[in-house]
C-alpha cells in the first residue's frame, strides 16, 4: 500500500491512495449520494428543494431512434444532472455538484464534514486532485466522486458519470 502526504489548504494529511481492496466502501459513497439526492427530478426536488432553474434538452439515443432527455436542475451553488432514457422509461442519475452550503441534514449524513471522517466511512481515496480527493465508484473509473477539501474540511462534492 502506497502512502502519500496530502496537503490541502494548510493541513497535511497522510493517506493511503489507490487501494482497490476498499472499493466496496468507496462505491458506498456513490450509492449514498444517489440514495440521498434521488435519481429522478421529483425525488431530487423533495430531497434538496426546488431548483432555481430547470432545463431540459432532447438528446438522440445512440442505440435506437428515440429521443431521450437531459435534465439539469440548477441550485444556488451547484447542480444535479439527470438523464431520462425514453425507451426504458427510466431516469439515470448522471451527476451533481453541490457546495456544503447547499447540504441539508440528509446530504450531510452521506458527505462527512471532514476528510478524516470520509476516510473512516468510505476508506482511503483513490487519487488526489488539485481541489481534493477522488473516490472511484467502480473499477472502470468512469464514475467517481470528487470531494473538495480545504483545511481538512470537505467543502462540497462533484459526482460524475462519464459513460452511461
Amino acid at each position: 500500500m502506497k502512502k502519500y502526504l496530502l496537503a490541502l489548504g494548510t493541513v497535511p494529511i497522510l493517506l493511503a491512495l489507490g487501494t482497490s481492496n476498499v472499493l466496496a466502501d468507496q462505491s458506498r459513497l456513490c450509492s449514498a449520494i444517489e440514495d440521498t439526492i434521488g435519481v429522478d427530478p421529483a425525488t431530487t426536488i423533495r430531497s434538496i428543494g426546488e431548483p432555481l432553474r430547470r432545463s431540459e434538452k432532447k438528446v438522440q439515443n445512440r442505440f435506437d431512434n428515440s429521443l431521450d432527455k437531459s435534465i439539469l436542475l440548477k441550485y444556488p451553488n451547484g447542480y444535479v444532472d439527470i438523464y431520462y432514457v425514453t425507451h426504458l422509461d427510466k431516469y439515470i442519475f448522471y451527476g451533481a455538484q453541490l457546495d456544503r452550503r447547499n447540504f441539508n441534514a440528509r446530504i450531510s449524513s452521506a458527505i462527512p464534514s471532514s476528510l478524516a471522517s470520509a476516510v473512516k466511512m468510505y476508506g482511503a481515496p483513490d487519487k488526489q486532485t488539485g481541489a481534493g480527493v477522488l473516490y472511484f465508484c467502480d473499477i472502470t473509473e468512469y464514475s467517481y466522486v470528487e470531494l473538495f477539501v480545504r483545511n481538512a474540511d470537505v467543502t462540497g462534492f462533484k459526482y460524475t458519470q462519464e459513460e452511461l
